[in-house]
């Protein structure tokens, strides 16, 4: 056989390795990423309760030649009104119980917020909702302070809480923060508002909407890539199973013009029945390989001559084959690899094109 032959019958094969092996590592990774992406979109099976501050609005009095203004609170007049609206929510995995609330002397220690080192005075605190109904809650001023008392808070409960104050407290990214003491909380959690972009929240990571974009983007090769190995996959097992016509013709006329014609009759067609089987997918090979090798020697039969009648007889061969020997063409193991492929790449595009739409929506 041609050395040129021999090589490009080489990269095939090395080609088929490396598909295989791409196939065995995406076929390992597809089962890994999707344990990790269930756990990672469950909510963690842990106590998290976050002090959220909103929004931050204030009233002052003014006064001047066309506009005058005069804030009354409870019937007294004083300089300046803020309202500060903020959450608290049951961030974790698992209920927050009345008794888990630390008891002492002096009471529960409810989540609380301390306004004594601001310049405003604390008026009053009302609850104003809740995201799900039966929440119990009610808020209290004592000292210069709220005190947020709560029943139950299964995950995802939150409850809206203003407070107004006399004066100004401050910008609302340098509000006090939130102090409480509850069992399975190693510690308190204060939420301000982004000043930039607002933060996308996928499972237990948070990042800016930028970077979140950047990593999406990186991920969606993944489906890709997944979709790209299984039609490649398939598309070489039906080449197996139903070699085109043409190619298969031109490839056992290749490997056959390079047979040694000085070799005699008996060897001449073991290298025919050789070159065959090494250059056509097996079992449909063995079955052109027994075509030759079956083929009657001719006496004073020229080499030419036995290389078309190898070559008719090997094409015939393959193409009589029946659909059981085609199918046994195709490697089971690659199937199964892209099958796993194709429904990594199915589970990939719709946690992926989830993870888009979250992105984009939380602009």
């Amino acid at each position: 056989m041609r050395p040129e032959s021999g090589d490009k019958v080489g990269e095939t094969a090395a080609w088929r390795e490396r598909l295989k092996l791409l196939l065995a590592v995406f076929g390992t990774l597809g089962p890994i990423i999707a344990i990790a992406a269930f756990l990672g979109l469950q909510p963690e099976k842990r106590k998290a309760l976050e002090w959220e501050y909103v929004a931050e609005t204030s009233v002052v009095n003014a006064s001047a030649s066309n506009l005058s203004i005069t804030v009354l609170y409870g019937g007294r007049q004083i300089q300046q009104l803020t309202t500060v609206s903020a959450r608290l929510a049951n961030t974790g995995g698992a209920p927050i119980q009345e008794t888990d609330v630390e008891s002492t002397a002096g009471g529960r220690k409810y989540p609380s917020v301390d306004f004594g080192s601001t310049k405003a005075k604390v008026l009053n605190c009302d609850i104003t909702g809740s995201n799900r109904p039966n929440i119990t809650a009610s808020c209290a001023v004592a000292d210069n302070s709220v005190r947020l008392e709560h029943g139950l808070l299964n995950p995802g409960d939150s409850i809206s809480v203003e407070i107004r104050l006399e004066g100004d407290p401050g910008d609302i990214h340098h509000l006090p923060r939130v102090t409480y003491r509850i069992a399975g909380i190693p510690s308190e959690s204060t939420r301000y508002p982004s000043a930039g972009d607002t933060p996308v929240r996928v499972a237990l990571l948070s990042m800016p909407l930028a970077l979140e974009w950047a990593v999406l983007a990186v991920a969606s090769a993944l489906p890709i890539s997944s979709l790209f190995l299984f039609g490649a996959v398939y598309r070489t097992a039906y080449q197996a199973a139903f070699p085109p016509l043409s190619k298969t013709t031109d490839l056992i006329r290749q490997v056959l013009a390079g047979l040694d014609k000085n070799a005699g009759p008996a060897d001449l067609q073991a290298q025919a029945a050789r070159v065959v089987h090494a250059s056509l997918p097996g079992p449909i090979d063995r079955r052109a390989q027994s075509a030759i090798e079956e083929l009657v020697l001719v006496v004073n039969e020229s080499p030419d001559a036995f290389i078309n009648r190898a070559e008719a007889a090997a094409s015939s061969a393959l193409y009589r084959s029946p659909l059981r020997e085609r199918l046994k063409a195709i490697n089971g193991f690659e199937i199964v690899l892209g099958s796993l492929a194709l429904l990594m790449g199915i589970a990939a595009s719709l946690v992926v094109g989830a993870a888009w739409v979250r992105a984009v929506a939380g602009r």
